[in-house]
């Protein structure tokens, strides 16, 4: 279990580390930790949605602790899957900041959905200018987040 004290602690760290990365011309590293404070975050809003006292569940037995919540929304059991992933897209539907997200930083919110956890195996240089402006989309969204 991730404590929702730990998913924020971790998002700062991380949105930190992205632009240690960034001061350094690490582009491609600061895109890549750069996305992982966006997913925390939403799992942050997930647990305080559907009132996950203890944290973000990482195991099957934490997810099931928490199923007669996570059921409560979605009918069927095989949507508990749904918790754990890595889909931006999913976990904004699921942490309850859809419409605040959308309404107040739409062009960010779509600056985001390139990141993905595959994007440690590129080999590709990104420039400053395409990390720079991810890495404000990130602060943008997570701002909001944070509300």
């Amino acid at each position: 279990m991730i404590s929702k004290k730990n998913l924020k602690d971790l998002a700062s760290k991380r949105f930190l580390d992205a632009k240690a990365l960034f001061e350094k011309g690490r582009y491609q590293g600061c895109v890549y930790i750069a996305g992982y404070t966006i997913e925390l975050l939403l799992k942050y809003n997930i647990c305080r949605i559907f009132g996950f006292s203890r944290g973000f569940p990482e195991s099957k037995s934490e997810f099931d602790s928490y199923s007669f919540k996570i059921k409560k929304t979605f009918q069927n059991a095989s949507s508990i899957k749904k918790f754990k992933m890595h889909d931006f897209i999913k976990l904004l539907e699921i942490c309850g900041k859809e419409y605040d997200v959308k309404a107040e930083a739409l062009f960010e919110w779509f600056e985001l959905l390139a990141w993905s956890p595959e994007m440690r195996y590129l080999n590709r240089k990104l420039n400053k200018k395409d990390a720079e402006k991810f890495l404000n989309s990130v602060n943008k969204i997570r701002s909001i987040l944070l509300k």
